[in-house]
């Protein structure tokens, strides 16, 4: 009975494998911090994004990147700093969404991309989640 439990793991792992399923934690889900502020970014590809949407409840902030034309951009170094202009988080996105475990208050959110800087205000509730979307203009 063990002998056949073993062999179907084995043809599962196998078989996960093989079809591109991870097993273990993806980058995606890898909370990372910055001064004590939670934060998680990715979304590359559909079953990433899916992935995150699911496991990111609980982060009030999210940020989503992208072109004017709806492409979605990585890699887009994002600095958020609270009322007292001190810097909360200091990252590089490692796809289009970036979620951030922020305090309830007020924020400024910039995004550098390709040379151009986007800033916007937030408010963080004590409820729900609040999305900002950052959209360049096309790339050059």
């Amino acid at each position: 009975m063990t002998r056949r439990i073993g062999t179907a793991l084995v043809a599962l792992i196998a078989l996960a494998m093989t079809a591109g399923i991870g097993l273990g934690p993806s980058a995606a889900t890898e909370v990372k911090t910055f001064k004590g502020v939670a934060y998680l970014s990715g979304g590359v590809g559909e079953d990433e994004r899916a992935l995150l949407a699911s496991a990111t409840t609980d982060f009030p902030l999210k940020i989503v990147m992208a072109l004017r034309s709806g492409d979605y951009l990585g890699d887009v170094r994002v600095i958020i700093t609270n009322a007292a202009g001190q810097r909360v988080l200091d990252t590089v996105s490692e796809g289009p969404w970036l979620f951030a475990r922020l305090s309830p208050g007020t924020y400024q959110v910039r995004g550098a991309y390709a040379g151009d800087v986007l800033q916007q205000t937030v408010r963080i509730g004590n409820n729900g989640q609040t999305v900002v979307m950052l959209q360049w203009p096309e790339e050059r």
